[in-house]
C-alpha cells in the first residue's frame, strides 16, 4: 500500500463513529402537483342543464301520477274513465267479473268507512272483525263478507264449472243488497260517542 493514497480520503468507519447522513437532494427543484387542465367552454351551464333536466324529469313524472290517480277517481265515481258501479252491466262481462267489480266497491266503500288499515285485510280478517257487525248489523255484515268470498271464489278458483248463468235476476239482486250495504256504509255510525 502506499502511504500518501489515503491521505485525502478518510478512513472507513467502525461501529463506535457513525458516519453523519447528508439529506438526499433531488436533482431540480419539486414544482408541486400539475394543474387541473382549464374546463371546457361552456362547462359551467352543465350543472344548470342537469338540473333543469332533472326538474323536467320530476314534474312529468308528477303529472302521469296526478293524472293515473284521477284516472281512478273517475273509475271508482262511474265517470267517464270506465264504469264501476255495481249495476253497470256490460255486454260481454262474465258474472265473475260482476262479482269481482262488486267486491271492488264493496271494499272501497269499507277502506272508506272504517280506515286505510281495512284495504290490507283479507275477507277472513273483515268477517272476523267486530266493526262491521256492530256497524251494519249481523245480516248484512254477513252479506258483505259473502260478497267479498264469492269475488275471491271468482278470482283465485278461475270460471265456474257450471252452465252459463244468464245473470239477470240475480245480478239484480246482488246489485240492491250491495246498494244497501253501500248506503249503510256511507251513512255516519249509528255512535256517535265510539
Amino acid at each position: 500500500m502506499i502511504p500518501g493514497a489515503l491521505q485525502g480520503t478518510e478512513s472507513l468507519p467502525d461501529a463506535s463513529r457513525p458516519v453523519p447522513a447528508e439529506p438526499i437532494v433531488p436533482p431540480r427543484p419539486n414544482l408541486g402537483p400539475e394543474p387541473w387542465p382549464d374546463p371546457a367552454p361552456g362547462g359551467e351551464w352543465a350543472p344548470v342543464a342537469l338540473a333543469l333536466l332533472i326538474g323536467l324529469l320530476a314534474a312529468g313524472l308528477g303529472l302521469g301520477f296526478r293524472s293515473r290517480s284521477r284516472r281512478r277517481a273517475r273509475r271508482r265515481a262511474g265517470g267517464p274513465g270506465g264504469d264501476r258501479g255495481p249495476s253497470s252491466r256490460q255486454s260481454g262481462s262474465s258474472p265473475e267479473d260482476r262479482r269481482i267489480r262488486r267486491a271492488e266497491v264493496l271494499r272501497d266503500a269499507l277502506v272508506n268507512a272504517f280506515g286505510p288499515s281495512w284495504n290490507a285485510k283479507t275477507t277472513e280478517e273483515i268477517g272476523a272483525d267486530p266493526a262491521l257487525p256492530a256497524r251494519l248489523g249481523p245480516e248484512a255484515s254477513a252479506r258483505a263478507v259473502a260478497i267479498l268470498a264469492e269475488a275471491d271464489r271468482a278470482k283465485f278458483a278461475g270460471p265456474s264449472a257450471g252452465p252459463p248463468a244468464d245473470g239477470g235476476d240475480e245480478d239484480d239482486d246482488d246489485d240492491r243488497g250491495l246498494d244497501g250495504l253501500l248506503s249503510s256504509l256511507a251513512a255516519p255510525p249509528a255512535d256517535p260517542g265510539r
